[in-house]
C-alpha cells in the first residue's frame, strides 16, 4: 500500500585507504597512538593476538618513547599503507632496538599483497649485536623493480634460514620517516656471480638516467669507501689478485653527468673469498686458541660446540692442544681441501680413546664440507 514501507537493514563496509602520493613525507613517533594499536591505514601479519602493536616505554630495553614491538610470534609482518609512487624513488628511515641475540635477523622488505605473506621480498638484513638501543637504519629501495602492485613497504620479525631464533627476543621500532630518495642513487641489485681464492666476478644493474659507475673495495674492517680508491666499472666487476679466505666489502656509486656522483651505496656488498687447495697439511694445533678449529678446517656437528681445540690436562689425559669430541649425535672434523687427489696421499695422527663407550671413530672423504 502506498506510504508503508518495512524495517531498515543494514550493511557494513570500510573504504581503502587512499594510496599515498604527490610528494611523499611519511612520518610516525607512535606517540599519539594508543597502547595495542597501530596508525591508521598500517596493517600486519601475526600469529600473536596483539603484537607488532604500539608500547609503552620499556627502559630495560633501551626503549623510552612508544614504540612499535615485535615478540611472541614465530614470523609478523608490519605493512605502511599503500604508495601511489614506485619504490625505487623513495627512502625509509627508523630507529631499531634488537633486544638479545635470539632475537635474530630483522628483514625490511616490499610486498604486492599486505594480507599475504608469501609476496614479501626483502630487501635489506639488519642483524645487530649492540643491544636494547634504538640504532638509526635507513633503507633505499633502488634494487626493486616496480610493476605498479609491490608498493607496500613492510617489515619482517621472524626466524631466516637457520639462525638462532626465540620469539620470546623482540625487536623495537620508532620514529618510521618515508621521504624521496636524493637523486642520483647507486646502482642496484649486486651479486656475486663467481668466486675463487683469488677473484670475484660480480654483476649490477644501472639505473636509468645515470651516464656511469664506480665500485670501492675494501677488507671488512673497512667503513668509510670514500677514503678507498674509487675504480670505474664497464657494466661487470671483475676481481683480480685477492687474498684467499678473507672477507671483502665492496660498494658502488653512480655518475649522473660528466665528473658528477651520488653517494656510496649505503650497505656495501660483503663476500668471502674461498680457502685455497694445499698441497700438504701439518698442523698440531698448538698455535690455536681453545673453542676454534683451523683456518679453512670445517665442522659439521649437532653439538653447538663440539668439535674444537682445547687445552691440555689431566682431565682429558692430552699433553698437549688438541681437538675434542664430545656427545651423542654425529660430529664432522673436515680438513682444508687437497690439490692433489688422495689417494697420493698418506695421513698420520694421535688418538685418545677417553672409554669404551666413546665407540668407533672413523676416517673418510668428503665431497662437500
Amino acid at each position: 500500500l502506498g506510504g508503508e514501507y518495512s524495517e531498515w537493514s543494514t550493511v557494513s563496509f570500510k573504504t581503502k585507504c587512499v594510496y599515498l602520493t604527490g610528494p611523499i613525507n611519511l612520518r610516525e613517533q607512535f606517540d599519539s597512538i594508543s597502547v595495542g594499536s597501530l596508525p591508521t591505514c598500517w596493517s600486519k601479519i601475526s600469529s600473536h593476538t596483539t603484537l607488532p602493536s604500539v608500547e609503552g616505554r620499556d627502559t630495560t630495553s633501551g626503549v623510552f618513547t612508544n614504540a612499535v614491538k615485535f615478540g611472541e610470534s614465530d614470523s609478523a609482518y608490519l605493512v605502511l599503507p599503500p604508495f601511489g609512487v614506485p619504490l625505487n624513488t623513495l627512502q625509509l628511515d627508523f630507529l631499531l632496538a634488537k633486544e638479545k641475540k635470539e632475537s635474530g635477523i630483522f628483514q625490511v622488505g616490499y610486498m604486492t599483497d599486505k594480507d599475504d605473506e608469501s609476496t614479501f621480498v626483502p630487501v635489506v638484513s639488519f642483524n645487530d649485536v649492540n643491544y636494547k638501543k634504538m640504532l638509526p637504519k635507513r633503507v633505499i629501495f633502488n634494487d626493486v623493480v616496480d610493476n605498479g602492485n609491490n608498493r607496500y613497504i613492510a617489515f619482517r620479525y621472524g626466524k631466516v634460514d637457520n639462525e638462532e631464533f626465540y620469539s620470546y627476543a623482540s625487536y623495537w621500532l620508532d620514529s618510521v620517516s618515508v621521504k624521496l630518495a636524493p637523486a642520483c642513487l647507486p646502482p642496484g641489485q649486486l651479486k656475486v656471480t663467481s668466486l675463487m681464492p683469488d677473484s670475484a666476478t660480480i654483476t649490477y644493474l644501472p639505473l636509468p638516467g645515470t651516464t656511469g659507475q664506480q665500485y670501492a673495495l675494501g677488507f671488512a674492517s673497512e667503513d668509510q669507501p670514500s677514503t678507498l680508491p674509487a675504480t670505474a666499472s664497464g657494466g661487470t666487476i671483475k676481481l683480480t689478485g685477492l687474498t684467499p679466505n678473507t672477507k671483502y666489502k665492496l660498494w658502488m656509486r653512480s655518475e649522473c653527468g660528466a665528473g658528477t656522483y651520488g653517494d656510496w651505496s649505503l650497505y656495501p656488498l660483503y663476500f668471502i673469498t674461498p680457502c685455497a687447495r694445499q698441497a700438504s697439511i701439518n698442523e698440531d694445533f698448538n698455535s690455536l686458541s681453545e673453542g676454534t678449529i683451523p683456518s679453512c678446517w670445517n665442522r659439521l656437528s649437532k653439538s653447538t660446540q663440539y668439535p674444537f681445540v682445547v687445552e691440555p690436562g689431566t682431565y682429558d689425559r692430552i699433553e698437549s692442544k688438541a681437538i675434542k669430541f664430545l656427545g651423542e649425535m654425529p660430529q664432522y672434523l673436515v680438513s682444508n681441501e687437497l690439490d692433489t687427489a688422495l689417494n697420493m696421499f698418506q695421513l698420520n695422527f694421535n688418538l685418545t680413546k677417553e672409554h669404551s663407550r666413546c665407540g668407533i671413530f672413523q676416517v673418510g672423504y668428503m665431497s662437500d664440507p
